[in-house]
């Protein structure tokens, strides 16, 4: 997001078109058409996981999709097709409202749907199979990490800005970083990320020589409110400093 603002505010004015957005880093087609319709009123239709499941069950659309983005890319013209062209950005939004808190991935409220009338798959007496997306297994990961805390605050560790995955994000470290041996298993938590279970075993760690590993610092109280931190890290963070 800091990249994308300083890019945007480097041209002086902010552009209003869809392709111009999909040039700019982090934007893809969702968020692309979900700022220009909603903020210059253009005719592009947002499709993401919401908007695929209620397509999917009004056009009692049965056929398998072998993953997510398949399936986003089979809705494109039907969203374009329903899309009110004259309140796009409405309409959008309208779709994201309906997905995400009435038409649900399990027990829709077709009761309460506005375009249950329309509905196939409502009809169909199922719309909790629709979309018929191929789910993939839940890998479970085990992850150690070494807790260190001491005056100075915590030991996190920061992601490399190259990095594929959580570039720039501040964590707890992983303990194979570190030579020390572990004192104590200190907690467990678990949480998922896509395909992935992960369970977190966190270990206090003392530092023998006081020396952190590449990528690790310490990081005050203070300044955790100011840095990036992983959402549940940072939850656990501060339910351990509370202790």
């Amino acid at each position: 997001l800091h990249k994308l603002a300083k890019v945007v505010a480097g041209l002086g004015r902010i552009p209003e078109d869809r392709k111009s957005w999909l040039q700019f880093p982090g934007i893809g087609p969702y968020t692309s058409a979900a700022i220009t319709s909603i903020a210059f009123g253009e005719v592009e239709a947002v499709v993401d996981g919401n908007v695929v499941r209620i397509l999917a069950r009004i056009l009692g659309e049965e056929r398998e999709f072998s993953a997510a983005a398949q399936a986003v890319k089979a809705f494109e013209s039907p969203a374009m097709y329903f899309l009110n062209q004259a309140e796009p950005g409405d309409h959008n939004q309208a779709m994201m409202e309906l997905g995400a808190t009435v038409c649900l991935p399990k027990k829709p409220m077709c009761l309460l749907c506005p375009v249950n009338s329309f509905c196939r798959g409502s009809r169909m007496g199922a719309p909790e199979l629709l979309p018929n997306i191929l789910r993939k297994g839940m890998q479970k990961v085990v992850v150690d990490r070494a807790l260190v805390m001491g005056d100075e605050g915590v030991v996190l560790f920061r992601h490399p800005q190259d990095s594929s995955r959580l570039a720039g994000l501040y964590e707890f470290p992983e303990l194979s970083l570190f030579s020390e041996e572990p004192e104590k298993l200190h907690a467990m938590r678990k949480r998922a990320i896509g395909n992935h279970s992960m369970e977190e075993r966190f270990y206090r760690l003392n530092l023998s020589n006081g020396k952190l590993p590449e990528g690790c610092s310490w990081m005050s109280k203070e300044k955790l409110e100011e840095i990036t931190l992983s959402g549940p890290h940072r939850s656990w963070l501060h339910e351990w400093l509370e202790d």
